[in-house]
């Protein structure tokens, strides 16, 4: 009985594990926060960058020409001049209100790469439809680092940011989280 058990356990983390692969959920880190980030001079948006071009892959446009850059108010596609075959960078800091361990959620259609703090990723790269990938990560009351690529090609176009809080509700990250530093540009 005692082997059965044993097997049954390894079995259940296993399953949980293939779950979470599937679900794209992953897990930074330990229960100690990321530390946050003192800017000098923090103002409200992020910096963009904004590219055409065809890819298949976020990294793909790495090399490519500027055609646009400044200030948006969020992770949205506000900025993109055509509908397919574009990508867009965004650089700054996201405003976390409450230390705590969040879960970050992008959806996108179609490949992004999100980094928060140069320790926590979420890779949802490559041509594919809309759906989430998370992951889970403590962070620090105050200011982390955010960085975001995205490439669209064909057909629909999704970029979305969410967090939940501990156990509550998944929401879109608002606007008034997302900050650059003046200073630093």
């Amino acid at each position: 009985m005692k082997h059965f058990s044993l097997a049954l356990g390894i079995l259940c983390l296993f399953c949980i594990g293939i779950k979470s692969q599937l679900l794209g959920q992953s897990t930074v880190g330990s229960n100690t926060p990321l530390p946050a980030t003192q800017l000098a001079a923090p103002k409200s948006g992020l910096r963009y960058s904004y590219y055409e071009g065809v890819w298949d892959k976020v990294t793909a446009h790495a090399t490519a020409k500027v055609l646009s850059q400044g200030i948006a108010s969020g992770i949205n596609l506000n900025k993109a001049k055509e509908e397919i075959n574009y990508a867009l960078d965004f650089e700054g800091y996201l405003l976390v209100p409450q230390t705590g361990l969040y879960e970050i959620t992008l959806n996108c259609d179609d490949g992004g790469i999100l980094k928060i703090d140069d320790s926590a990723e979420i890779n949802h790269d490559g041509i594919h439809m809309a759906y989430e990938k998370s992951v889970s990560v403590m962070l620090e009351k105050g200011f982390h680092r955010l960085q975001l690529s995205y490439f669209q090609g064909e057909g629909t176009s999704v970029l979305e940011l969410y967090w939940k809080v501990g156990n509550g509700k998944k929401v879109l990250i608002p606007k008034t989280a997302y900050f650059h530093d003046a200073e630093n540009k």
